[in-house]
């Protein structure tokens, strides 16, 4: 009875494996836009970097 008790196991987790496996790659092939590489002395670039060190110093109160 064990022995059969434990290949049931064996067997419903093979299953959930493979369920699970298949369902996270068939939701990872879709991305709205491919990466590419920018420019660093791009204007948007500069724009955002300059943003992101003002909130950060609001944040800490650092002085310039």
């Amino acid at each position: 009875m064990t022995r059969l008790w434990g290949s049931c196991l064996l067997l419903l987790t093979i299953l959930v494996v493979l369920v699970d496996s298949t369902f996270l790659y068939k939701n990872t092939g879709k991305v709205l836009r491919e990466l590419r590489a920018i420019s660093t002395s791009s204007g948007n670039v500069k724009q955002c970097l300059r943003f992101a060190m003002q909130e950060y110093n609001k944040e800490s109160r650092d002085e310039l």
